[in-house]
């Protein structure tokens, strides 16, 4: 802020007091974060991106030289002092960070989420039937379990729906090689299974880095 105050006097000397005053009044308003200041967070700069996600193609490393060690992989770390502690007693894998970070500090979060082989939905933020597009013929255009807190996990699922079925009718119809008498129906068996480990869309796998210090 020194270094600031001395730029300010120098525009003021120079007769450049109107951009001076615009400079102050910017420096002035970001250093008026009442709410973060309770939680003991203090950005250092305008425009702070505490909690921003980006995807991208390079692994961490390579990503934190690029963009700073304040970024690291969404992949459930504590970002808590005591919880860190408590992962390494556990003996985890998993990285985590040894000084409270920012993120915790703003959110209150001592672990960030688990993107790792997950997909990304946007929160419901009160959206209504009433605010589905009238071009989508679903007025269920969001999330059917509601006003789910940040960063929260949801398991997959299927919407509920029915199969259209015939029953074989005797009629003189052959069934396992025998004939089936007239007006008796064929009985209810299970289709074959068929399909993978998931349902999922087609997709690439990129990795989701989020900034937790600034």
């Amino acid at each position: 802020m020194n270094k600031m105050i001395f730029f300010l006097v120098l525009l003021n000397a120079f007769g450049c007091s109107g951009l001076g005053q615009k400079v102050s009044k910017r420096v002035t308003k970001a250093s008026r974060f009442p709410a973060s200041e309770e939680k003991g967070f203090r950005p250092s700069h305008i425009g702070s991106d505490i909690g921003t996600i980006k995807y991208s193609m390079l692994n961490e490393s390579t990503f934190q030289r690029i963009n700073g060690e304040g970024w690291v992989l969404m992949n459930g770390r504590c970002v808590e002092s005591l919880c860190c502690k408590n992962k390494i007693k556990k003996g985890s894998s998993v990285t985590c960070e040894t000084k409270d970070s920012d993120y915790f500090k703003l959110t209150g979060e001592k672990e960030i989420p688990d993107s790792r082989g997950k997909f990304l939905r946007a929160k419901n933020n009160g959206i209504k039937s009433e605010d589905c597009p009238d071009k989508y013929k679903d007025k269920n255009c969001f999330d059917q379990e509601g006003e789910r807190d940040l960063g929260s996990y949801q398991g997959d699922d299927f919407k509920s729906h029915t199969h259209v079925t015939t029953a074989n009718v005797g009629n003189g119809t052959a069934r396992n090689g025998a004939m089936v008498p007239t007006g008796i129906k064929s009985p209810r068996s299970n289709s074959e299974a068929a399909g993978g480990n998931e349902t999922r869309p087609k997709n690439i796998a990129v990795n989701i880095f989020i900034k937790i210090n600034d």
